[in-house]
């Protein structure tokens, strides 16, 4: 009879526990509130304030606008950083405690948000959905935004299968949206950026180039180029290793990417995986060989991070770029194993700094190129 009671006792000990723990929790319904959102941007302001170049304490937040996802639920909210009135940055926070809590970040020069922003309050009128970095599109609903991404899918099969069908063969599988049940949750929000001795958090000194420079010959399908140069670059004036940089070539990196162009075989299209990474295994190769190339169609965090720290960058292919372009190449060049962010620079647009993404975010819907030297092959 103790035994019967004991179990009872302790069952109900339980339930209560459960109970209180849920009924004192923050998340409401399985969102996070504004206020709890507005929390976890401003831990990451505190720790990043270099990487915002936030010098003073009169720092605001503000919330432009909302972001769905495919179930017509709100995702995400975007919110512009200000200092003394002045635009300084972007944070794209996560409603959901099933993702990441922060999704994008990084620094706006200027006084325009060319990021998001603009985009998102010129189409005030249509919801917007997030589907990854660099993935935002607008419609009513989101029947009518399936509609259009078929559409816009179909388009680029039919343009491109000819000439690089393995690439109109992801585009054809390719898993549009967030997996929202895939990420592990951060439970303790505060905890989120807290100093720890055992966390990872590296950047690789590069200097960003735009595919839109001057003299550039074709600046529409140059991101791929643009990216190669910014990696030679950096093997020769960080590295120190025999390849040739845009001093072989003038004095900037135009002439260097209109180079890449050629030994990438780029079409209008852009540089596919294949010919982007033997193109520039063939430029380091100019003056010294072993320089070996590696791709992956399906990347993990962990090589990422294995190549970054060992000091190379990783060129990254964007799959989901169903707005314009058909490949939009950028650059990884740091990590940050905490907050599980990559930190990319993208050739395009007017943003010259990093931008830190949620691996997330475009897990699903890259392709990654590595070239590294091995002396002994």
């Amino acid at each position: 009879m103790k035994k019967i009671f004991y179990v009872l006792f302790l069952s109900l000990l339980f339930i209560f526990i459960v109970n209180d723990d849920v009924f004192g929790a923050e998340i409401d319904v399985g969102k996070l509130s504004e206020k709890e959102i507005e929390r976890n941007i401003n831990e990451l302001i505190i720790k990043e304030k270099k990487e915002f170049n936030i010098n003073s304490s009169n720092v605001k937040l503000l919330k432009v606008r909302e972001l769905y996802d495919l179930n017509d639920d709100v995702i995400a909210f975007y919110y512009n950083i200000t200092e003394d009135e002045n635009l300084k940055g972007y944070v794209l926070a996560s409603v959901n405690p099933n993702l990441d809590s922060i999704l994008e970040y990084g620094q706006l020069i200027g006084d325009k948000d060319t990021h998001y922003g603009e985009a998102l309050l010129s189409n005030n009128n249509l919801n917007a959905y997030y589907l990854g970095y660099q993935a935002i599109f607008f419609d009513t609903d989101v029947n009518s935004l399936n509609i259009q991404l078929e559409k816009k899918k179909n388009s680029i099969i039919n343009e491109i299968e000819k000439e690089d069908k393995k690439f109109a063969e992801q585009i054809e599988s390719l898993d549009l949206g967030l997996d929202e049940e895939g990420v592990i949750k951060n439970t303790n929000d505060l905890q989120l950026f807290a100093v720890d001795p055992n966390v990872e958090v590296m950047k690789l000194p590069m200097r960003r180039l735009s595919q839109r420079a001057s003299g550039v010959a074709h600046p529409n399908s140059s991101c791929g180029p643009t990216v190669g140069a910014m990696i030679a670059n950096y093997f020769k004036e960080e590295r120190g290793f025999n390849v040739r940089g845009y001093k072989t070539y003038g004095s900037n990196s135009v002439p260097l990417i209109n180079h890449l162009y050629f030994d990438m075989n780029t079409t209008s299209f852009g540089a596919n995986a294949y010919s982007f990474g033997k193109g520039l295994q063939l430029h380091l190769n100019h003056d010294m060989s072993n320089w070996l190339i590696s791709s992956s169609d399906k990347p993990t965090f962990a090589s990422v991070k294995s190549s970054i720290k060992s000091k190379y960058p990783v060129a990254m292919l964007n799959l989901a770029s169903l707005n314009n372009n058909y490949y939009h190449w950028r650059v990884i060049n740091g990590f940050n194993s905490d907050t599980n962010k990559i930190a990319v620079y993208d050739p395009d647009g007017s943003n010259t700094s990093n931008q830190w993404i949620s691996w997330s975010s475009v897990k699903n819907v890259i392709n990654t190129v590595t070239v590294n030297y091995s002396p002994l092959s």
